[in-house]
């Protein structure tokens, strides 16, 4: 496994995020590949945070037949699934794929950072 860590600091939600993400990879890796390398990759653009799992194995037919299931099934009991990650993602105004890339299988989320300036509040209606 190599991880590459390119960011210092992201809200606690894009954390959490991400640390499901991971989780979830690694385990649908561990469980329904063959991969003998795993990276993952964590980057802080500009305007958003990044996180790709990639690995190198071939996912085995009846795998590939279970992980394509959790879109199906998302409450399957097995773990949080693809759809979950891509449901969290969503929920942070981002993106998630998951799927077969190259050589292996690879889980790619990007969540935006929020507009400069969006912090600021709006006085409220009827205020003087």
């Amino acid at each position: 496994m190599r991880l590459v860590n390119g960011i210092d600091s992201a809200p606690a939600a894009v954390s959490r995020c991400f640390a499901t993400a991971i989780r979830e990879a690694l385990n649908n890796t561990v469980k329904h590949s063959q991969a003998r390398n795993v990276s993952i990759t964590l980057r802080d653009f500009p305007a958003l945070w990044q996180l790709c799992v990639q690995d190198d194995g071939t996912v085995r037919r009846s795998s590939a037949e279970a992980v394509a299931m959790q879109f199906i099934r998302p409450n399957d009991s097995t773990g949080i699934g693809i759809s979950d990650i891509e449901e969290r993602a969503r929920a942070l105004g981002g993106s998630a794929i998951c799927g077969p890339y190259h050589e292996g299988w690879r889980v790619f989320v990007s969540i935006p950072k929020p507009a400069s300036g969006s912090e600021t509040t709006q006085p409220e209606k009827g205020a003087h």
